[in-house]
C-alpha cells in the first residue's frame, strides 16, 4: 500500500496528503457541465495531483511547472 495514495476513511470522505478531502467529479458525456471540473483545476494549479480514470487504467495528472507537484508524482509512482 503506497502511503502517498489516499485511502477511504469512514464517514468523512478520503483524506489526502494535502490535508483536505478527495474531490469526486462526474460530468455529462456531452460536456454540458464542464464547469464542474473548475475546483479540480484550482487544486492542480495549487500543486495537487489528480487521478483520472480512462478506459484502460488510471492517469495521474499534475502541473508540470510546479516542482512540489512533480515531486509528489514521483513519490506516488514510487520513482523517487
Amino acid at each position: 500500500r503506497n502511503p502517498y495514495i489516499p485511502h477511504a476513511k469512514k464517514g468523512r470522505g478520503n483524506s489526502n496528503t494535502m490535508g483536505g478531502t478527495d474531490l469526486h467529479i462526474f460530468c455529462e458525456p456531452d460536456g454540458s457541465d464542464v464547469w464542474r471540473v473548475d475546483p479540480a483545476v484550482d487544486l492542480i494549479r495549487k500543486g495537487g495531483v489528480g487521478i483520472i480514470p480512462t478506459d484502460t487504467m488510471y492517469a495521474f495528472v499534475c502541473d508540470i511547472n510546479n516542482a512540489s507537484a512533480v515531486d509528489m508524482m514521483y513519490k506516488i509512482k514510487e520513482m523517487s
